[in-house]
């Protein structure tokens, strides 16, 4: 086969391919018919091939692989710049009772991230003339009881 045609085959595989390629595997697009060597000096003459372009060809662990170089980089990741990830309320309370092991109230969360606590059920009981929180909860979950007056027995 004609190297400047094995060199395209091989150039197209490897962009198309997600994941890096073995040698091995790049030899199968050829079926066997070129050996180990002969694939790996086609790999570095398309390495060269490629030196003064925005990509580059790399070897990795697992094979050869297409990469972006350090220098463009930069302005690749002003085109589509990662931003933190923003959970509900739901995902949040999840997240607590896997990390803590425990479980927590919407309540208990509106402490952590909002700032000002927040009972469970004192949200309700604001219009009611009930402004008091008599007891907050004493372990995770449970409620707390509000009213207008502060306790009898403290």
């Amino acid at each position: 086969m004609d190297p400047q045609r094995a060199k395209n085959i091989l150039e197209a595989a490897l962009l198309c391919s997600v994941e890096p390629i073995a040698v091995k595997e790049l030899m199968r697009l050829f079926d066997d018919a070129i050996d180990a060597s002969v694939v790996t000096t086609l790999l570095e003459d398309l390495r060269r091939d490629w030196t003064h372009k925005g990509l580059e060809l790399v070897q990795v662990k697992t094979g050869w692989r297409f990469q972006t170089r350090e220098d463009v980089k930069r302005y690749l990741e002003q085109m589509n710049p990662e931003k933190p990830p923003k959970y509900s309320r739901a995902t949040m309370e999840t997240l607590a009772i896997i990390a803590y092991k425990q479980p927590v109230t919407r309540g208990r969360h509106r402490v952590h991230s909002w700032g000002h606590r927040v009972y469970p059920g004192h949200e309700g009981a604001r219009g009611s003339r009930l402004d008091r929180v008599n007891r907050p909860p004493r372990c995770a979950g449970a409620p707390s009881t509000v009213g207008n007056h502060a306790p009898v027995f403290g």
